[in-house]
């Protein structure tokens, strides 16, 4: 049988449709076509208790983001509420599936799930109004801000959740902020009082001087002994800057610091364009499997972080 079988599905929607598309209150035809997809695997994932023919992390951070984007597909559309709302549930139903969890996967993380999750609990809320994960988006706020102050108090000296034991980076903790100030919203919680002691530990130890863009990461040589002392001097951080660490970073960071988000990404556009629209398809093919962040990796991250 020939399965070589080619599926054309032509981007129509002009830019202009695009952002008129809350004016409108409904997605284009593209994005209704994405919308069918993301629900279509969502419901295979769920059918399949958690089973899917893709690898295990991969198929958890697909579903991470697709939570994600939810209450901004519900805030363009409001007459997908209720569907928006059982997605998120599928969502939430599935990120601690034991069938997407891999301990021995070098790109695992257990923080970055327990961030994701969070959002997918709180968000459950925020779109569907109902209490089925509460109990959930309470327990995962309190370990969150729990790990933020430990380590701030720690020979660490870092008010930020850590994606690995000593390596901290700028979007599980812009990620983990949100959801504590999404907690203290719905619920009338103090969480989001350490906002200011994590975005001057991110901007101290991530942020570029010159740009204002973020490194990918900082690592303490903190290896998490009893009474262990760490030498300031074994601290590193990686120089160089990266269009998908970037790309993810700015997206949150826009709703904490919006104008200076907008101020640097005016300096991504000026460090990363020609890079980024260089890139053709035999680039982006199965870029997949080897970040901490996303199910992506390489120049496909990067070019969907700069999307988003």
């Amino acid at each position: 049988m020939d399965m070589n079988v080619s599926f054309q599905s032509p981007i129509t929607s002009s830019g202009e449709e695009i952002w008129q598309m809350e004016e409108m209150r409904d997605y284009t035809r593209d994005i209704w076509g994405q919308y069918k997809c993301m629900v279509d695997y969502l419901d295979l994932v769920n059918y399949c208790n958690g089973h899917t023919f893709d690898d295990r992390i991969q198929s958890r951070q697909a579903i991470a983001y697709l939570g994600c984007a939810m209450p901004s597909l519900a805030y363009i559309c409001p007459y997908q509420t209720i569907d928006l709302s059982y997605y998120l549930n599928l969502v939430n139903l599935n990120l601690p599936s034991r069938f997407m969890v891999d301990g021995m996967n070098s790109f695992n993380s257990d923080n970055m799930l327990l961030v994701q999750r969070a959002l997918a609990a709180g968000f459950y809320r925020l779109v569907s109004g109902r209490n089925l994960y509460d109990g959930e988006f309470h327990a995962h706020t309190k370990m969150i801000y729990k790990k933020i102050m430990e380590n701030g108090v720690s020979v660490q000296e870092m008010y930020a959740i850590e994606t690995l034991p000593s390596r901290f980076e700028v979007l599980p903790n812009l990620m983990a902020l949100m959801a504590l100030e999404m907690h203290d919203n719905q619920f009338g919680t103090c969480y989001s009082e350490v906002k200011k002691k994590l975005l001057k530990c991110i901007k101290d130890k991530l942020q570029d001087r010159e740009t204002g863009l973020f490194y990918e990461s900082y690592q303490t040589g903190y290896f998490g002994y009893e009474n262990e002392v760490i030498n300031p001097k074994s601290a590193w951080a990686t120089k160089r800057l990266k269009p998908s660490v970037n790309g993810l970073a700015l997206a949150f960071y826009h709703y904490f610091e919006p104008q200076k988000a907008q101020n640097f990404w005016e300096k991504y556009k000026e460090l990363f364009s020609n890079e980024l629209m260089s890139l053709e398809a035999e680039d982006l093919a199965d870029k997949l499997g080897s970040s901490l962040h996303t199910q992506l990796a390489g120049e496909a991250e990067a070019l969907l972080a700069a999307m988003l």
